[in-house]
C-alpha cells in the first residue's frame, strides 16, 4: 500500500483526501485527525472494498485544525458542497420530486408537475417523492372534489364530468364561489388537513339531512369516505403537532439502504428511499443526516434506532441552521416503535428490489430492451417485467366476457392467461367501464388471497373511462400497482399522473409491446366469447345461463 507523505496532528478537524490531479475524492472529520487518518493506512485493518479503492487513489492530504468537533462538523459539510467528492454521499436519488399544482384560472384545475415553478396566483403542494402518493392524492381529490383537469375548458360537459369525476364549470353547473370552495378544501387536504375538512363536510351533510335534502347529504358522505381512504392511504393520524422524521436503516457491509418517513402533522405523508455506499461505515448515520438535510427543511424531531456518537454536535448544528430547537431521539413510545419497525422493513426491502430489479421478483435476469424502453417511457420505477392486460368482449350486451393475459419480460406468458364471465352487466347492456371494474377487481382481491405475485404494470384496452373504473378498483383493494390505459384508435396511452395522453413513436419497441400484449387480450377474449355464442347456439335458453 502507498502511503502518501502527511503530518496530521492529535486534534479535531477536517482532512481532505486528494488524487494525482489534485481532485478532492473524500472530505471527513475527526476528533484526532492523526488517529484517524492512519487507520485508512492501517494494513492490520480489514477495510471494505471501496475503502481499499478510495486509499489506492490518494495521493496527498490536507488538513484544518479546529477548536472542536462542533466547529469540524460545520466546515466538513461546507467542503463536502463546494468539492462534491465522489467517496462522500451525495445522495443521488433515483427519482425526481413531483408537486401537485393548482392553476390561477377562473375554475383551477388540478395537476402533477415535475419542478416547483410557479405562475402568479398559482399554488403547489410538495414535494411527493416517487410519486405513488401524489397519483393517489390527484386521483381521489378530483373524484371528491369534482374539479377539473382538461387544458382547455371545454363548451359543454366531457367524459370526465358524466364519471363522476368533474362538477363541469364549462356549463355552469357549478357557481363560481362552490368550485372556489372545492378547490380550497383540495389544497387543505394536500397540505395533510384531512381531519378538517371532514369535520367541515360532516356538518354540512348533517346539515342537508335536517333540510331533507337527502341527494346532498349522500353526495357529502361520499366526500368523507373518499377523504377517509387518502386518511388510510396515508398510512396514519396521530394527534401530533410537531413533525417528524422517522428513518430506518439496513446495510450490509458498506452498503446502506435507508427509509425516511415524513411525519407532517401527525400524518405519513410522503417517504424517501436512499442506496448509499460509505468509506466510514461506523460514522454513516451521521454523515448521511448532514447530506440529506444540507438542503432540506429539518423536521421539529429526527427518530432513529440508535443514536449516532456525535448527536449532541448534530442537534446543535440543525437547531442553528433551522432557528428553531430540533431534537434526534430514539423510538421508544409504542407508535413510534411501530413506524420505525414500518422503516427498517421497507429499507430491507429495497436490498431485494435492488437484487432482482423489479418489486415482484418473478425472475432474476435482464429486462429486454423493449422493457427497458417501456420502463424509461413511462417512468416507472422498476423494469415491467411481468405486464397483465385486460380486455371486454361482447356483441350488442351479450355474452359478456374479459380476458387477461399475460407477459413476462416481453414474451406471452399463457400460464397467466385467465377468462372472465362478467356479473355484474346483465340484461342486454354493454359498459365496458364496470366490466373492467368487476375483473381487475375479481382479479387482485383472488390474489390477495391467495397471497400471488402481483404484476409489475397493468395494461387496460381503452381510454379514460375504463381506465379511471380499473384504478376505482386498484383503490379499494389498498393496491398501488402502475396502471396505464391503450386506446386503439390513435394508440394513445393514459396515464393516472399524466393529463394529457402520452404518444410513442409507432416503431418504437415500448409501444409494439404494450400492442403485443393488447392485440393477444382481444384475441384471447374473442375466442371466448366465440365458443360461448357457439355453446348458446346449441342449448335452449332455459339450459343456458347468459350470465
Amino acid at each position: 500500500m502507498n502511503k502518501p507523505n502527511y503530518s496530521a496532528p492529535h486534534s479535531p478537524g477536517v482532512y481532505i483526501m486528494r488524487d494525482g490531479q489534485n481532485k478532492v475524492l473524500y472530505v471527513g472529520k475527526a476528533k484526532d485527525l492523526k488517529n484517524r487518518v492512519d487507520s485508512y493506512f492501517n494494513d492490520n485493518n480489514d477495510h471494505l472494498p471501496k475503502t481499499l479503492k478510495l486509499v489506492s487513489l490518494i495521493k496527498s492530504i490536507e488538513f484544518i485544525v479546529v477548536h472542536s468537533e462542533a466547529e469540524s462538523l460545520i466546515l466538513e459539510n461546507n467542503l463536502i458542497k463546494q468539492f462534491q467528492p465522489p467517496y462522500n454521499i451525495l445522495l443521488k436519488e433515483g427519482s425526481a420530486y413531483g408537486y401537485v399544482k393548482m392553476t390561477a384560472e377562473d375554475f383551477p384545475r388540478i395537476m402533477t408537475v415535475r419542478n416547483s415553478t410557479i405562475k402568479k396566483g398559482e399554488k403547489i403542494i410538495g414535494p411527493f417523492p416517487f410519486g405513488s402518493s401524489r397519483i393517489t392524492a390527484v386521483r381521489l381529490l378530483q373524484k371528491t372534489f369534482k374539479i377539473r383537469v382538461c387544458k382547455t375548458m371545454p363548451n359543454k360537459p366531457c367524459l370526465q364530468y358524466y364519471l363522476g369525476y368533474c362538477s363541469a364549470p364549462c356549463d355552469n353547473k357549478i357557481s363560481a364561489d362552490d368550485y372556489s370552495k372545492n378547490v380550497q378544501s383540495a389544497m387543505l387536504v394536500l397540505s395533510g388537513q384531512v381531519s378538517k375538512v371532514i369535520e367541515q363536510i360532516n356538518e354540512k351533510m348533517k346539515q342537508s339531512s335536517l333540510n331533507e335534502n337527502y341527494e346532498a347529504a349522500i353526495e357529502y358522505r361520499n366526500q368523507i369516505k373518499a377523504l377517509q381512504k387518502i386518511s388510510q392511504t396515508q398510512d396514519v393520524e396521530r394527534p401530533a403537532e410537531k413533525n417528524q422524521a422517522i428513518i430506518g436503516f439496513y446495510h450490509t457491509g458498506s452498503v446502506f439502504y435507508i427509509q425516511i418517513l415524513n411525519i407532517i402533522r401527525g400524518v405519513l405523508r410522503s417517504r424517501d428511499s436512499f442506496v448509499e455506499e460509505s468509506v466510514n461505515p461506523n460514522e454513516f448515520v451521521s454523515e448521511f443526516l448532514r447530506a440529506y438535510y444540507v438542503s432540506r427543511e429539518i423536521p421539529d424531531e429526527i427518530v432513529l434506532r440508535t443514536l449516532p456518537e456525535d448527536h449532541e454536535e448534530l442537534k446543535n448544528w440543525f437547531t442553528t441552521k433551522s432557528n428553531k430547537k430540533i431534537e434526534i431521539m430514539i423510538a421508544k413510545n409504542s407508535s413510534l416503535a411501530n413506524l420505525m419497525d414500518l422503516a427498517e422493513k421497507n429499507a430491507a426491502l429495497l436490498l431485494m428490489q435492488e437484487s432482482t430489479g423489479a418489486k415482484n421478483s418473478y425472475a432474476a435476469k435482464l429486462p429486454s430492451e423493449a422493457v427497458l424502453s417501456l420502463q424509461r417511457a413511462l417512468n416507472l420505477q422498476y423494469p415491467p417485467f411481468r405486464i397483465e392486460c385486460f380486455d371486454i368482449s361482447h356483441l350488442f350486451g351479450n355474452f359478456i366476457v374479459g380476458s387477461m393475459v399475460s407477459s413476462d419480460n416481453g414474451e406471452p406468458y399463457k400460464a397467466g392467461y385467465r377468462k372472465f364471465r362478467i356479473r355484474t352487466v346483465t340484461g342486454g347492456k354493454s359498459d365496458d367501464p364496470a366490466s373492467i371494474k368487476e375483473i381487475v377487481y375479481r382479479r387482485y382481491s383472488r390474489c390477495l388471497r391467495e397471497r400471488s405475485k402481483l404484476p409489475d404494470l397493468i395494461v387496460i384496452d381503452g381510454g379514460k373511462g375504463q381506465l379511471h373504473a380499473a384504478l376505482d378498483s386498484l383503490n379499494e383493494l389498498n393496491l398501488d400497482i402502475p396502471c396505464i390505459a391503450l386506446a386503439k384508435k390513435f394508440e394513445e396511452i393514459y396515464s393516472p399522473d399524466e393529463m394529457q395522453p402520452i404518444v410513442l413513436d409507432k416503431k418504437s419497441s415500448a409501444l409494439k409491446l404494450l400492442q403485443s400484449v393488447r392485440d393477444e387480450a382481444h384475441r384471447f377474449g374473442i375466442t371466448y366469447h366465440r365458443k360461448l355464442r357457439g355453446k348458446a347456439a346449441l342449448t335452449s335458453p332455459k339450459e343456458f345461463n347468459y350470465e
